[in-house]
């Protein structure tokens, strides 16, 4: 990957982003927000993706498994009203900060691993594995 990648075109943003959202669904969790269980299974599978983007960042594809799963997570979020209602009710302080929390990791996800794949795409740009010995 090339280190002067801006931020918000990398898939450490991305990775980033989908660690943020895991992170603003615990928060939810352990607050007692309404409608999560004890152990989302959002944060294991947001986090483990994460892992799978940012360890497999030297391919231009990786950021496209993040980019999707935080897609398919925006489309859920904006389709309940449990995102209005904790929203709409910042002195209900835990279920707001970690929906917040989640709607930026959101934002940072889409943003960064759609900008790392255009980008890598666009540009032709062959990030492909050196090998050893050679």
């Amino acid at each position: 990957m090339n280190s002067d990648v801006p931020f918000f075109r990398s898939h450490t943003g991305t990775a980033t982003g989908l660690w943020l959202t895991a992170a603003g669904i615990f928060v939810q969790a352990a607050a007692g927000a309404k409608g999560y269980p004890k152990v989302p299974p959002g944060i294991i599978i947001l986090g483990a993706i994460g892992v799978l983007v940012f360890l497999t960042r030297q391919f231009r594809w990786a950021s496209i498994p993040g980019v999707a799963i935080a897609a398919l997570v925006s489309i859920g979020v904006f389709t309940t009203h449990g995102t209005a209602e904790r929203l709409g009710q910042p002195a209900d302080l835990g279920p707001f900060v970690g929906t917040v929390i989640q709607l930026i990791g959101l934002i940072v996800a889409i943003v960064a691993g759609t900008g790392r794949t255009a980008g890598a795409y666009l540009s032709r740009e062959h990030t492909i594995p050196e090998r050893q010995g050679r």
